[in-house]
C-alpha cells in the first residue's frame, strides 16, 4: 500500500547512494534509469501503519539496481505498530534487473524485539519477513516449534524478576503469527520499543494493580487503626492518662493521618500511600475490674506506585467495626490483659497507565475486599517514680485480608482478568511505655517496641491478559519480618470530663516507614 510517489531521472548516468536514502513510510521512490548502492551507503525505509495494515517505504527502479555486498538496509520502525512475527514487507526494493542476493544486504532496524530477514526473488524483487529477535542478533522463524523467549530474556537482563511470569506469556504472544484485532496492535506496539530497559518498562506497566502488593497497603492502613486503639485501651487501663481521667463511661473520637512509604525490595516495586479518617468508640466498666467498648472506623488512602510501578495508582475506602476490651489480673497490681477484634470491608479503585511503543490507555478497576484483625496483650505497671510509671507489654496480632477477583477495562487486550489474593501477618512484638504526670491536668507518654511478622511473605496474585495467553503469576513486595515501633503522645484535661491527647507514632521494617499523627478527644460520662 502507497500513499505518495516520488520519482527521479537518472537516464544519463546511475542514482549513485554513497550515503543515504531515506523513504517515508508508504511513499515509493522512482528511479527512471539505474540505481548503484555502495557498500558503505545505506537505504533506510520507514514503516508505519493505516487501519492495522502495515505502511512501508519503497524502492522502483526502473533499470538496473546494482547493490555492493554488504551494503545497508535500514528498518525504520518506530511509527509501526502493524508488525508481527512472520510478517513479510513485499516489494522494498524492485527493480528490472536486480544484482543482489540474500547475502548482499548488511539489514539493521531500531527493534529491539524484531529483525527482519531479507529475501532476494527472482522476478527482481526485495522483501523483508519480520523474524523475532531472541536478544542475540538471530530470530525465531514463525512457528519454528523453539519456545520465544524474546521478552524474558530482556526482563531478565534488566534485573527485573517481578515481571518474568508476564513476560513469558508475552514471550509467546510476539512469537504467534496469528494474533488479531486489538493484541496484534499491542504486539506492535512491542515491537516499535528500541531498547531493553524500554521494554522491561512496558511489561511492568502491564502487571497487575500496584504490581500486587496493594493487600499490603492494606494492611498498614489496618495497622495504623489498630494503633489508635491499643492507645486508647492503654488509656482504659490508666496507665497512659492517670487514674483520675478514669469514668464509668466515655466516648471518643480521633481524627488521624498516615503516611506510608515502602521502597523497591528484592526487585518488587514499593509504592506511598496517604491516609486520612478517624475512629469513634464508646466504653464502659462491666464489673470491677473489666471494660468493654465498640468503635467505627473510617480510612481513605491515596495510593501511588513507585518505580516501575510509578503509572499504578489506588484509591481505598476502609470501614471497620470494631470491640476491644480489657481486664485487670486481680493477682497481680497494676497488670492487666486487653483484647482487640475489628472486621471490615475496603472500596478499592485502580488506575494503571500503559504508555509505549505508541500506546496511551489507562486499565481501571474496582472490587471489594474483607479484612480482619484480632489482638491481644498482657501488661503490668510499674511506679518507677512519684510521677513517673512504666509498663512493659507483650501482644499479638493477626491480621487477614482478601481480595476478590475482578476484571479491567478501558485498555482492550491489556485488561487483566485478576485472581482473588489473601494475605495475612501474624506479629508478635515486645513494648515498653513510660508515662510521666507533669502537671494535675497533664501527662507525656512514650512507648518503644520490637516485633516480628511471623507470616511476613510477599503474595503473589494470578491474572491474565483480556487478549490472549495463559495466566500468570505476579509475585507482590515482601515485607521484611523484623518490625520497630515508638510513639509519642500528650494528654490534656481540657475540662472536669473532657480528655484531649494528641499523638505521633512511628512503626518501621527494612524498607517500609509509616507514620501516624492523630488526635483523641474523649467525654466521659
Amino acid at each position: 500500500m502507497s500513499t505518495s510517489f516520488y520519482e527521479f531521472e537518472s537516464r544519463a548516468r546511475p542514482f549513485s547512494n554513497q550515503g543515504q536514502v531515506y523513504v517515508l513510510p508508504g511513499a515509493t521512490t522512482a528511479i527512471k534509469g539505474d540505481y548503484v548502492q555502495s557498500r558503505g551507503a545505506s537505504l533506510e525505509l520507514g514503516v508505519s501503519s493505516l487501519l492495522g495494515m502495515p505502511l512501508y517505504g519503497r524502492l522502483a527502479v526502473q533499470g538496473r539496481a546494482s547493490f555492493e555486498d554488504g551494503t545497508g538496509l535500514f528498518v525504520n520502525v518506530l511509527n509501526g505498530d502493524a508488525l508481527g512475527n512472520g510478517k513479510t514487507l513485499a516489494s522494498v526494493i524492485s527493480a528490472t534487473t536486480l544484482e543482489a542476493t540474500d547475502r548482499t544486504f548488511v539489514t539493521t532496524d531500531n527493534s529491539e524485539l524484531f529483525n527482519f530477514k531479507t529475501i532476494v526473488n527472482a522476478d527482481g524483487t526485495v522483501d523483508l519477513r519480520t523474524v523475532v529477535d531472541e536478544g542475540s542478533g538471530g530470530g525465531s522463524p514463525v512457528n519454528s516449534g523453539a519456545p520465544s523467549r524474546a521478552v524474558s530474556n530482556r526482563v531478565a537482563a534488566q534485573g527485573f524478576g517481578q515481571g518474568l511470569g508476564a513476560a513469558r506469556v508475552l514471550d509467546g504472544l510476539l512469537a504467534s503469527g496469528d494474533n488479531t484485532g486489538d493484541m496484534a496492535t499491542v504486539v506492535g506496539a512491542f515491537g516499535r520499543l528500541g531498547s531493553q530497559q524500554q521494554v522491561a518498562d512496558a511489561v511492568v506497566q502491564t502487571l497487575p494493580l500496584m504490581s500486587a502488593s496493594l493487600n499490603q497497603v492494606s494492611v498498614s492502613g489496618m495497622q495504623g487503626v489498630s494503633r489508635v486503639v491499643q492507645a486508647r485501651q492503654n488509656g482504659m487501663t490508666g496507665l497512659s492518662s492517670g487514674e483520675g481521667f478514669l469514668a464509668d463511661k466515655n466516648v471518643w473520637f480521633k481524627p488521624l493521618a498516615s503516611y506510608a512509604d515502602q521502597d523497591n525490595r528484592n526487585g518488587m516495586a514499593g509504592y506511598r500511600a496517604d491516609t486520612y479518617g478517624f475512629v469513634l468508640g464508646a466504653d464502659a466498666k462491666v464489673g470491677e475490674a473489666s471494660r468493654l467498648g465498640m468503635g467505627f472506623a473510617y480510612a481513605r488512602s491515596d495510593v501511588k506506585g513507585k518505580s516501575t510501578a510509578d503509572t499504578n495508582s489506588a484509591d481505598i475506602d476502609a470501614y471497620q467495626l470494631l470491640a476491644y476490651g480489657s481486664h485487670g489480673l486481680g493477682a497481680w497490681p497494676n497488670a492487666w490483659v486487653s483484647w482487640q477484634a475489628d472486621v471490615g470491608i475496603n472500596r478499592n479503585d485502580g488506575r494503571r497507565s500503559m504508555r509505549f511503543g505508541g500506546l496511551d490507555r489507562t486499565a481501571k478497576s474496582d472490587f471489594d475486599s474483607t479484612t480482619a484483625h484480632l489482638g491481644a496483650a498482657i501488661g503490668r505497671g510499674f511506679q518507677v517514680g512519684e510521677d513517673t510509671s512504666f509498663t512493659p507489654s507483650l501482644r499479638t496480632d493477626y491480621f487477614r485480608i482478601h481480595s476478590e477477583s475482578y476484571t479491567e477495562r478501558g485498555a482492550g487486550a491489556l485488561n487483566l482478568r485478576v485472581g482473588s489474593q489473601t494475605s495475612e501477618q501474624l506479629i508478635a512484638m515486645v513494648e515498653g511505655q513510660l508515662q510521666h504526670r507533669l502537671t494535675d491536668r497533664a501527662s507525656l507518654t512514650a512507648s518503644l517496641g520490637v516485633g516480628y511478622d511471623m507470616l511476613g511473605e510477599g503474595n503473589s496474585i494470578a491474572s491474565s491478559y483480556v487478549g490472549g495467553g495463559a495466566a500468570f503469576q505476579t509475585p507482590g513486595v515482601e515485607p521484611a519480618r523484623w518490625i520497630g515501633r515508638a510513639g509519642l503522645g500528650l494528654a490534656f484535661q481540657a475540662a472536669e470530663n473532657t480528655q484531649v491527647t494528641a499523638r505521633y507514632d512511628l512503626e518501621a521494617r527494612s524498607g517500609l516507614a509509616a507514620q501516624t499523627a492523630s488526635i483523641n478527644v474523649r467525654w466521659a460520662f
